[in-house]
């Protein structure tokens, strides 16, 4: 079984559009969720914003994870490649940053 409280955010939502929904589209707010749901620790220690989670969902979109083309507003699926992978190996770009990492270099540069 997968540990969801443990997945990096990015991962977490590829596997939540690939294994939880259908059609593998999902609306921002409900991913948001999704992961605020999953990840209560991070969530009581300040993590996990829905500012953070939209604003990392936009740099997935930029790096090819994510898309949101024919979609309605607000609305994210995965692209193409990803969603033509079979099996829980989630095989994420290397340059892509997590939402850890981005709120750090946030906060350092106040």
């Amino acid at each position: 079984m997968v540990d969801l409280e443990k997945m990096r955010v990015r991962d977490l939502i590829v596997y939540y559009l690939r294994n939880e929904k259908k059609e593998h589209t999902a609306h921002r707010d409900a991913i948001i969720e999704y992961v605020r749901n999953n990840q209560p620790k991070h969530v009581k220690k300040g993590y996990r914003t829905p500012t953070g989670l939209t604003s990392l969902m936009s740099k997935l979109k930029k790096e090819g994870i994510l898309s949101t083309e024919g979609l309605e507003k607000g609305y994210y699926g995965l692209a193409e490649e990803f969603e033509e992978e079979e099996g829980e190996n989630i095989e994420i770009p290397p340059y892509s940053v997590s939402l850890e990492k981005d709120l750090i270099n946030y906060l350092a540069s106040d």
